[in-house]
């Protein structure tokens, strides 16, 4: 695909936290303009998108066509992408649900469906299975779920990569949190599934170059930590909320290592391939 510019254009995500945890887009901007990694992006390449945040903690993608989603045509008329991601289930209508949001879009618009890594820890087989008709439908695949798992297990190795990687690179561990509290005791309950900044720059960067047609290597992330753009970007926030004290993560050290960066960007453009071909 020929590299194409979002300046001026309107992208939607439509899903849940499995987008804004981690600052795709960022909680809390449901229905609204959003400023979050993937508008970041197209920032840092000298475009100025709308991005609008259609996302809704743990809600499915037929429940927000049912309850959050405008049904008149015009609203769409002038979106160039749209992108979807499903909640933490293995949902056998997902190709079905997805159609009855691209009936809303005009034929213009663009379509793509993000796979988060739940779908491959759960091993949801049917989502997996619903990647060849949504590709036969006109849907890009962004599976940067796939992409972190494999390095977390081992399945592929980060391209000059001088740090190891676990699962709390890309994921947060506050399994033992009181109340959501930050202190650890027992009784807690805790997330050990949703993105961390790392894991929600792939979810971005794989979903600007889906788009747009650009490399992944090379692209900024800069932003990730600029608190002065969002506090969600505070990484030393994030990791005194959503971890536990006890369980390391390296993600911030990862994003200040340029080689782990250059390797993980190497890999984004590889899966974007490998899921699309």
């Amino acid at each position: 695909m020929n590299n194409i510019s979002l300046n001026g254009k309107k992208v939607i995500f439509i899903g849940n936290s499995f987008v804004y945890y981690g600052n795709c887009v960022v909680k809390g901007r449901q229905d609204e303009a959003d400023e979050g990694y993937f508008y970041q992006l197209a920032r840092s390449n000298g475009e100025e998108a709308t991005v609008i945040d259609h996302t809704y903690g743990g809600r499915t993608l037929r429940y927000i066509y049912e309850n959050h989603l405008p049904k008149e045509k015009d609203y769409y008329k002038d979106v160039e992408c749209v992108f979807m991601s499903e909640a933490g289930q293995n949902n056998a209508d997902l190709v079905a649900d997805c159609k009855r949001i691209t009936d809303l879009l005009p034929e213009t618009a663009r379509a793509f469906y993000l796979c988060h890594e739940y779908t491959y820890k759960a091993d949801h087989r049917t989502i997996k299975d619903s990647f060849i008709p949504l590709r036969d439908m006109g849907f890009t695949i962004v599976n940067w779920g796939a992409l972190v798992y494999d390095i977390w297990n081992g399945n592929v190795s980060v391209p000059g990569a001088t740090l190891s990687y676990d699962r709390w690179s890309f994921i947060k561990n506050n399994k033992g949190f009181v109340n959501g509290t930050g202190a650890v005791g027992e009784g807690g309950s805790g997330d050990c599934h949703h993105q961390n900044p790392l894991s929600g720059y792939l979810t971005a960067l794989m979903s600007y170059c889906a788009a747009t047609g650009k490399s992944a290597v090379g692209q900024s992330y800069d932003f990730c930590s600029d608190a002065s753009i969002h506090p969600f970007f505070d990484f030393d926030a994030f990791k005194r909320t959503h971890y536990n004290g006890v369980t390391e993560t390296n993600f911030d050290k990862i994003f200040n290592s340029e080689s782990d960066m250059k390797g993980l960007q190497m890999l984004a453009d590889e899966y974007l391939e490998k899921y699309n071909n």
